[in-house]
């Protein structure tokens, strides 16, 4: 048997749609934060792969940590926009952009820019580096990408976020 997997639209594609049941179990996995992964064969879904991150215990105190320094906390992310929703939320980030592919992120910071913004791009994967090379600094975990680590201005050796705020306020003062 032939498998296909990806998120829905990509299913679509392929000629797989899904019952109504399974739709509204997806979109509960989504609103739980959660990556959805749908696998199908002979046109139909036959299972689904739900993966979740874990939101770092202090993100919302450093969210609040920025918020407190008049810097704002944007999230720019490729995941989906419920599950994005989700951890905006817990860390107290009002402005999130979804479902954005690296050229999307891109834009954005070009438009924040453009409106006069100076924009710190903190990220840790491929899909991070055109961001980050647009922004006018660029953060990368020294656990996530080489890529990401080589453009970066600034590289958190231990992937420390509470070292971010500070590092705010340090770069105010220069």
């Amino acid at each position: 048997a032939v498998w296909v997997c990806g998120n829905e639209k990509h299913l679509a594609e392929q000629g797989v749609t899904l019952t109504e049941a399974q739709k509204v179990a997806v979109e509960r996995l989504y609103k739980e934060g959660k990556a959805v992964i749908l696998a199908a064969s002979a046109g139909m879904v036959r299972g689904v792969v739900a993966l979740s991150d874990v939101l770092r215990e202090d993100a919302a105190a450093i969210v609040e940590k920025l918020n407190g320094l008049d810097t704002k906390a944007v999230l720019l992310t490729g995941d989906e926009r419920n599950a994005a929703a989700y951890f905006a939320q817990r860390a107290g980030i009002q402005t999130v952009h979804a479902a954005l592919l690296p050229a999307d992120k891109v834009g954005k910071i070009s438009e924040m820019e453009a409106n006069g913004a100076h924009v710190c791009m903190i990220g840790d994967g491929v899909n991070d580096v055109l961001a980050m090379k647009e922004a006018d600094c660029g953060i990368a975990m020294a656990s996530g990408a080489q890529a990401a680590s080589q453009i970066a201005q600034l590289v958190l050796l231990d992937s420390d976020f509470s070292a971010i705020p500070s590092i705010v306020g340090e770069g105010r003062r220069v």
